[in-house]
């Protein structure tokens, strides 16, 4: 399936920005001089997610 074909719910792209923020966090245990990139990353990570709840959603200020 190509990129253009996947159509994820929301919920699919919050686990996946779940999945990607973890990941980051267990990367920033083993190289902590990159510490404050993975918690810049982590946090527009989350504010993207956020946002697109937002759009998504726009009445509903718990998405996200």
């Amino acid at each position: 399936m190509s990129r253009s074909q996947f159509k994820g719910s929301l919920i699919e792209v919050r686990h996946s920005v779940i999945a990607a923020t973890g990941l980051a966090e267990l990367y920033e245990e083993a190289h902590p001089e990159h510490a404050k990139a993975v918690e810049q990353f982590c946090d527009s990570l989350q504010n993207s997610c956020r946002e697109l709840g937002d759009v998504i959603y726009p009445n509903n200020q718990q998405v996200g």
